[in-house]
């Protein structure tokens, strides 16, 4: 099973079955085009540029800012194969096994068009268009598996372009489809459509497909398969594993996930802040944890019992692989570390902060409602102006009794996602002066945290890079707070010592002053009668 990923946000990110290729792109807006790392080799993952392919979408004709989709699908071929043609009949699992394994890049894009990319970026394989947009994808080796918003699911070889299977769902079909997968169990195939409450997992190889298990799991995002009778499923706060013949769920654990993988017994978590935990199953602490130091993982993918991650340094992805033995080994990993002394040497040598004055200008009830009246109308527009909510977000009248009220009385569900997504792009890139701002984000949070769709949902990276950024600005606030403080005395010490050199009271010079100041200070009297072992401050 290939969980289909959203392109949404800074990256595309996506691994291949068994971490063959990373698929990567940093910014969609500046660059029409995708990179493709091969990864054959984990014993060596430095990729240098040379040997990095390129999927060219410029000269397709597509855009890659368009792709609402994405996943791999794979095919063994053989001599007799064109990849055009699927009749080739396999006689036994040696041949296929012995036989290369191609994998192919899959791009949804809107209005039903499938684009499948050969590995290596330079050709298209085929292109499959749908009447319907399409919802989601998935794949298992070289069938390709979709829901479109007509509610029709439809089975395609990779290669051809009419349906091999095609039939509507029935439970489900009213309501609100978060996620698709394809769910390969060791004895069976089955398809997950995840809704806002329910998990339906359907049966598909029936004449007429029925829903197999009907599971209730409100804010389910994802469904992965851990053994033949047990599912793990990832909501908006925590991972559940469920035990299909009891129906019901046997642990669960209080993370925010990203992304599930289960690697023989254990489970594989990236949750929304970047790092990763691996958890087992009746066990309440994590086995391992998985880290990378000021920054955070993209994505992650199972070959041959490893862990195989992708961070990201600077604006390039950087390869990791833990095997499952040091799983069992070491419970703390950490990547990217460095030196305390290179970290004090990357400090700036003056840190300022400065409080920005507040205006003693009074605000007149009248102002106030005219800024209430200006937001509503510009969240209100159909086409959204950003810059102009955020400015009225920013302006004085707002205070946070006033901003409280607002979120609770004047708000939405759609309006309340315009609100929340001017503020997420506002404080990702200004999360050190985010002022006002973080007084509108925690309001909303607290008030309307259930109609805020990128948290209830695993198709977004937004909410992924507002987390890290807030988590990496918290980490380093006790540093730069310690920095203040020791820069603050230095100044200190400095303007005493000019005052120090350049004083003189009534004619008599410093050391006539100091000695004075000794005499007095034997004359205090201790509250308990005895000097206390005072430690001087200029020590």
């Amino acid at each position: 099973m290939v969980e289909s990923s959203y392109s949404a946000g800074d990256y595309i990110t996506s691994f291949s079955p068994g971490a063959t290729f990373f698929a990567f792109q940093s910014n969609r807006s500046q660059k029409n085009s995708i990179d493709l790392y091969p990864l054959e080799d984990v014993s060596n993952l430095h990729i240098n540029s040379s040997q990095v392919l390129q999927i060219d979408y410029e000269s397709n004709d597509l855009v890659v800012s368009e792709v609402n989709l994405l996943t791999w699908c794979s095919n063994h071929s053989s001599a007799e194969n064109n990849c055009k043609t699927r009749s080739v009949k396999r006689r036994a699992d040696e041949e296929i096994a012995n036989s290369p394994l191609e994998q192919y890049f899959i791009n949804v894009f809107p209005s039903g068009k499938i684009v499948v990319h050969s590995a290596n970026g330079k050709e298209i394989i085929n292109i499959i268009q749908n009447k319907k947009e399409i919802l989601g994808i998935d794949s298992k080796d070289d069938v390709i598996w979709l829901l479109d918003d007509d509610k029709t699911v439809k089975r395609f070889n990779y290669a051809t372009t009419k349906p091999l299977q095609t039939f509507h769902l029935t439970d489900g079909k009213n309501e609100d489809i978060i996620n698709f997968q394809v769910l390969s169990f060791p004895q069976k195939l089955l398809l997950a459509v995840i809704t806002e409450e329910f998990v339906y997992l359907v049966d598909p190889s029936k004449k007429r497909p029925s829903t197999f298990s009907k599971i209730e799991n409100f804010g389910s995002i994802s469904c992965t398969v851990y053994d033949q009778d047990h599912v793990v499923i990832a909501d908006v706060s925590k991972v559940s594993l469920y035990s299909l013949p009891e129906k019901k769920i046997l642990c669960q654990w209080d993370v925010e996930s990203e992304k599930v993988k289960v690697i023989n017994d254990n489970i594989v978590v990236l949750d929304t802040a970047g790092r990763m935990k691996v958890l087992l199953k009746d066990a309440e602490e994590p086995l391992a944890s998985i880290k990378v130091e000021n920054s955070e993982i993209l994505d992650f993918e199972i070959k041959d019992d490893n862990i195989v991650l992708a961070w990201i340094d600077v604006n390039e992805p950087k390869f990791e692989v833990i095997s499952e033995s040091q799983l069992h080994e070491q419970n703390e990993f950490a990547f990217n570390l460095v030196d305390t002394e290179k970290q004090a040497s990357l400090v700036p040598d003056e840190i300022v902060a400065k409080d920005e004055p507040e205006s003693d200008r009074k605000i007149s009830k009248k102002e106030q409602n005219e800024t209430v009246q200006k937001l509503i109308t510009a969240l209100g527009e159909a086409n959204m102006n950003s810059e102009l909510i955020l400015e009225i977000l920013l302006q004085q009248p707002w205070s946070d009794n006033n901003i409280q009220l607002f979120v609770r009385d004047d708000l939405n569900e759609d309006s309340t996602n315009k609100l929340f997504e001017v503020l997420a792009q506002h404080i990702s890139a200004n999360v050190d002066s985010a002022g006002q701002a973080s007084v509108w984000l925690k309001w909303l949070l607290t008030l309307r945290r259930s109609q805020i769709k990128v948290i209830n949902s695993n198709t977004n990276k937004m909410t992924k890079r507002l987390r890290s950024s807030l988590r990496t600005s918290s980490e380093s606030l006790s540093t730069l707070l310690s920095i203040q403080g020791k820069l603050e005395m230095l100044s200190g010490q400095s303007f005493l010592r000019k005052q120090l050199a350049s004083m003189q009271i009534n004619g008599k010079d410093v050391n006539e002053i100091q000695d004075r100041e000794q005499e007095d200070e034997q004359e205090f009297v201790y509250e308990n009668g005895e000097a206390d072992d005072l430690n001087d401050a200029s020590e």
